[in-house]
């Protein structure tokens, strides 16, 4: 049957008079982004945008005037004067902002006033020198006598005058005292003399009489060898004096306490490892407890393992000891921390307080002149180069970063910048906590034996490290410390035991509060500005610095990647914040000087010699991380997992008793046999 169906095509005509539509042009996703982001702009608020290192405001596109008449151009705002470090990007920075970033070098030498004329240490002025603290005629003749018999002090300060009448009575107590002011002395010869008059006498066999708890391994040592000094005289063989400080063998330890350290120092975490493990760590007679920088040991978060300790020791001595705490600064958690282990009638010796002085202000060494500088990031190098020129002075610079302290120690030791600031007979070292025992001793040792040295150093140096004995004549703070405190402890390593000695803060722009935060807490006042540079310095000596410190990184790979890691770590230092700070005026003025948006990022790069971008450095990390992490892979692979390598181990001790049990089975029966036919039993 044939199929009669058909199919029917309908189109429906357009309506007179309109066009014909025509198809959508297709975009790409890239195309409909810009869209979106240009809709999303017309609606946004004004916003801060990071261009090339430089926070700039960015603000929201204003709406179309209906009939606005044409506004003529405006001129450019003129340009600084120096040409030094400046990008062409940097002409749209508002002149506000610019000058915050490109400050002339001939900032670095323009005459200011002079810096705070130091003054006279106060000592006791009675004439009698140490005979008047009553510690005894032997101790007396240790701290007169000459080096290295002995300690070669002619008066004692203030500070010790005050202790030693306190604790001579075994009494508790709080020591505060300025950095500098002879602090370890004047708790050590109160109880080296209160010691030699226990009855019985004591011996080796009583195991540890006196302890002394120190933040940093280089401060137990220090206050080891002092306690050394005063009774390997006094008391030879009988009060001796050892440091428990890590960085050794645990089995070395106990050894020398199985034999018996009447005066121990220690670290806070090793000293509780073996208060918990060692048993032959005695202290029945236990008679002082002395923990020194009290504050540093708050700050590193060492509060819970000295209240463990404290617990322990109270315990397990047969009396309760004597207890003395020593600080620099007070804070709200070391007064609850005194509070806390010290008897309730506890002695407070303060040295040099004015009548008139707030609680809450920090004593600067009397002998210390101060004094600060505004230097961009551009300038750093250039600045640092000139002072170190300029004066041929022991040194000790600070920085903020370990990665930073080994850049700066490698860098300015090559000769091409050792030309720069004329140290080519001179030491340069660098001192971190990521350096082993034996390399920050050693650094420390050579700052001390060598004149006009250069030291590199993190705020591990700014506490408790005696360098009377270096002798350090200038402390320079290349990188601002983080709250007043810090700024004391640093300086502090200059003008000790009553010598003479200077502290210049180098300051960004934008650090400017910092100097309010010091108005407020010294009682000195804030540094006053002073010039770092001759008046020959200027634009030409900046730019040759800047070129040979990146002329030295760009031709040395392995410094240029320290640099990057350096500049990395400066950020992230720079943006975890400031310290946690009691009183709130002063953290206000810490979080406005210290701010990461404030930092010009490319002149930050320029400061460790970088050529590259921030976001160049930025790539150059990720991929050198992401080889790092195939290589560690790889081994992984090769060598197996963790549980792969401890499975395997355990396979391996089951497969070896089994084999050594069945050699011994084998062997007893074997004998069995020998011996049947043998003797025909």
């Amino acid at each position: 049957m044939a199929d009669d169906s058909f199919t029917l095509h309908l189109t429906a005509s357009a309506p007179a008079g309109t066009k014909p539509t025509k198809a959508k042009p297709r975009t790409t996703k890239k195309e409909r982004r810009k869209v979106a982001a240009k809709r999303h702009a017309a609606k946004a608020r004004p916003q801060l945008k990071i261009k090339q290192g430089v926070v700039v405001a960015r603000p929201a596109p204003p709406p179309p005037p209906e009939a606005a008449p044409p506004q003529p151009r405006r001129a450019p705002p003129a340009r600084p004067q120096t040409t030094f470090g400046t990008r062409r990007e940097s002409a749209r920075v508002p002149a506000a902002q610019y000058g915050a970033f490109h400050l002339s070098a001939d900032e670095l030498a323009r005459p200011r006033p002079a810096a705070v004329r130091p003054v006279a240490v106060q000592t006791t002025d009675d004439g009698e020198g140490f005979a008047a603290l009553g510690v005894g005629a032997a101790l007396e003749e240790v701290c007169g006598e000459e080096r290295p018999r002995g300690l070669g002090l002619k008066r004692p300060t203030q500070v010790q005058k005050l202790a030693c009448a306190v604790l001579l009575e075994r009494r508790d107590a709080l020591v505060v005292a300025p950095t500098g002011s002879g602090k370890t002395l004047a708790y050590a010869l109160p109880v080296v003399a209160d010691l030699m008059r226990l009855d019985p006498e004591v011996s080796r066999g009583d195991g540890t009489v006196a302890l002394v708890v120190a933040p940093t391994r280089e401060l137990g040592v220090q206050i080891s060898e002092v306690f050394d000094a005063l009774t390997r005289r006094v008391a030879a063989g009988r009060l001796v004096a050892g440091a428990i400080t890590g960085g050794e063998k645990r089995k070395a330890e106990k050894a020398r306490l199985r034999k018996g350290v009447p005066v121990l120092v220690a670290t806070p975490g090793r000293l509780l490892d073996h208060l918990r493990s060692t048993a032959c760590l005695t202290y029945r007679r236990l008679a002082w407890v002395v923990l020194d920088e009290v504050d540093r040991l708050l700050d590193l978060g060492f509060g819970p393992q000295v209240g463990d300790i404290m617990k322990k020791l109270t315990n397990g001595a047969a009396r309760r000891p004597s207890k003395v705490l020593v600080t620099a600064t007070v804070t709200a958690q070391l007064k609850d921390l005194a509070q806390t282990h010290l008897h309730a009638g506890f002695a407070t010796v303060e040295a040099a307080k004015d009548e008139d002085a707030q609680e809450s202000r920090i004593a600067t060494p009397a002998t210390l002149s101060q004094a600060h500088a505004i230097v961009t990031l551009k300038l750093r190098p250039a600045a640092l180069c000139a002072m170190l020129r300029e004066s041929r002075q022991k040194t000790l610079i600070f920085v903020a970063t370990c990665a930073s302290c080994q850049f700066h120690a490698q860098a300015f030791a090559r000769d091409e910048m050792r030309a720069r600031w004329g140290g080519l007979r001179r030491r340069v070292g660098a001192l971190h906590g990521r350096l082993d025992k034996e390399s920050r001793r050693g650094a420390y040792d050579e700052f001390c034996r060598h004149g006009a040295a250069v030291l590199f150093a993190t705020d591990v140096a700014a506490r408790g490290l005696d360098f009377a004995a270096a002798q350090v004549d200038r402390v320079i703070h290349l990188d601002a410390p983080r709250d007043a405190a810090s700024y004391v402890h640093r300086s502090g390593r200059a003008a000790r035991a009553g010598r003479d000695g200077s502290s210049v803060l180098l300051l960004l722009p934008s650090e400017r509060p910092l100097l309010d935060a010091l108005r407020l807490r010294l009682r000195a006042g804030d540094p006053t500005r002073a010039a770092v540079a001759s008046s020959s310095f200027g634009e030409s000596d900046a730019r040759a610095t800047t070129k040979t410190l990146e002329q030295v990184v760009d031709d040395d790979d392995d410094l240029k990647t320290l640099a990057r890691d350096a500049f990395a770590a400066q950020l992230r230092a720079y943006a975890g914040g400031t310290r946690d700070v009691a009183d709130a005026a002063e953290r206000e003025l810490l979080t406005q000087a210290f701010h990461v948006r404030k930092l010009h990022l490319g002149h930050c790069a320029r400061a460790f010699g970088l050529k590259e971008t921030p976001a160049e450095i930025s790539r150059q990390q990720k991929k050198a991380r992401e080889s790092s992490g195939k290589r560690s892979r790889a081994e992984e692979v090769k060598r197996g997992s963790k549980a792969t390598r401890q499975k395997k181990r355990q396979a391996l001790g089951v497969a070896g008793r089994r084999t050594q049990a069945r050699s011994v089975g084998s062997t007893a029966r074997h004998l069995r046999a020998a011996a049947v036919s043998e003797f025909g039993a």
